[in-house]
């Protein structure tokens, strides 16, 4: 049978459940399987229905943009990173790798000039390659997993989609990535309310999958990504809805910085929104808006005059307490010292850290982390790729960009205190998607390159 027979087949067996994939309820179902996977603690069932979806994705889509949910809640049903440390798990990650390869033959594509995001991950990729080289301890197989998720899978997922995804009618790709991003977020506090009010785990140091931070860091990504969809849809009512529940779950992560953060945007985002919507939209989201406020204002004066200022800030957990990072921070610059050029490597423990080939050491900040493990070499890679990506994103002032470009801000402030740059999935795979689609609406904004992303959907379809 000739390859274009073959493409046929395929072609023709993919679009008789396109309707399916491209649409809300595919995201959502994903969503609960991954929760209920969680809660039964099952999680290499979730992994092998995903690996054969996204198999089939492969080899019958040229646009992928439908693996979207798949590969941001990958691994959220794990409870514990054990099976990560068998070989049975990446077993089942075979099928879409195979058919990963297959598809470049079926849908072959031509080279193009490397971008500068492709330089950046690749130094990324070299900075962990050469990290502590030269020290005592230098071993490049140590923790091979975490180096090859944070390096070339990144590498490997930008390449991916930024040639897959293609023009599909009735289908916004950016409308996509951000309902992608909101039904994750969403997961995540689904996962985190079992913990709190089921199982009743407190405080909540782990989700199995990650440190409950990262879901903290996920909500700076998720509450733009909100916003951008009440821009751009007809009826704004879930979407407001799906918003005031992505605020209140910072609560559930015991996270102290992100609420400061994300109230700090708020303002902006309000502001950039309410200019965007149209009449109707704009009274609707003015009301939840107002009312919001009043309700927030009442609670604040009943606090006031029930607990005294004073009392309310210290329950707020408003303190000095830095949680051990200056520790943490001294540490890294000690490592820094003994080992300038490439770093101490990834083999420096303690008696409390937990290290697997999934999981190192982490000293909590991008900054500090890149200074320690990586040396000059490590924080010269991440200095040019956070600012290219930045680059991209103050590229074309849209309403996409703006509000991707205020995500990264939130996200990126969070990172200097914390280890999102450090999670691969989802935050960093999150964050390579994001870059790869606003740098392809940019092409289109500038017509260098016909790209499907325009607003004008059929909003049935996502």
């Amino acid at each position: 049978m000739g390859k274009n027979k073959i493409l046929i087949k395929l072609n023709s067996l993919g679009e008789k459940v396109s309707h399916y994939f491209y649409g809300k309820s595919f995201a959502i179902q994903i969503a609960l399987l991954v929760v209920f996977c969680y809660i039964a603690d099952t999680p290499l069932i979730s992994l092998a229905i995903m690996s054969l979806l996204a198999s089939f994705m492969f080899l019958c889509y040229k646009n992928l943009a439908p693996i979207f949910p798949m590969l941001f809640m990958a691994v959220m049903a794990f409870t514990s990173y054990e099976p990560f440390n068998s070989f049975t798990t990446y077993l089942i990650l075979i099928p879409p790798a195979v058919t990963l390869i297959a598809r470049f033959f079926l849908y072959p594509v031509k080279l193009k000039r490397p971008t500068f995001l492709v330089y950046a991950l690749i130094g990324v990729s070299l900075a962990y390659l050469f990290a502590g080289l030269g020290s005592k301890d230098y071993d490049p197989l140590f923790g091979i997993a975490y180096l090859i998720s944070l390096g070339p899978v990144m590498l490997i997922i930008y390449l991916v989609f930024s040639c897959s995804l293609e023009k599909r009618k009735n289908f916004c790709v950016k409308q996509y990535l951000c309902f992608s991003i909101v039904v994750t977020a969403l997961a995540m506090i689904l996962e985190i309310a079992y913990l709190d009010h089921v199982m009743c785990v407190f405080p909540l140091v782990e989700l199995g999958w990650a440190n409950v931070l990262a879901s903290a860091s996920f909500l700076l990504l998720a509450i733009p990504s909100c916003y951008y969809l009440i821009i751009k849809s007809k009826y704004i009512y879930g979407y407001l809805a799906c918003l005031l529940v992505i605020y209140a779950g910072f609560y559930l992560t015991v996270s102290d910085a992100t609420p400061i953060i994300a109230l700090c945007f708020t303002p902006f985002l309000l502001i950039y929104t309410y200019k965007r919507l149209n009449g109707t939209n704009k009274k609707i989201f003015s009301y939840v808006v107002l009312v919001i406020i009043i309700a927030v204002l009442i609670k604040f004066t009943i606090s006031i005059s029930t607990t005294g200022l004073i009392e309310l800030f210290n329950s707020l957990g408003l303190d000095s307490n830095d949680s051990g990072r200056n520790e943490l921070y001294k540490l890294a610059i000690d490592l820094f010292r003994e080992n300038p050029i490439f770093g101490a490597g990834f083999k420096y423990t303690d008696e409390w850290s937990q290290i697997s080939p999934v999981r190192l050491f982490n000293f909590h900040s991008t900054f500090f982390h890149a200074l320690a493990t990586m040396g000059l070499i490590g924080v010269l890679a991440y200095t040019f790729y956070t600012v290219v990506r930045f680059i991209i994103l103050m590229k074309e002032y849209t309403a996409f960009s703006m509000t991707m470009l205020t995500a990264f801000i939130m996200f990126e402030v969070y990172a200097m205190v914390d280890t999102s740059e450090f999670n691969a999935i989802p935050l960093m795979s999150t964050v390579t998607v994001i870059l790869t689609v606003v740098e392809l609406a940019n092409k289109s904004e500038n017509k260098k390159l016909t790209f499907p992303l325009k607003d004008k959907i059929h909003y049935k379809n996502i």
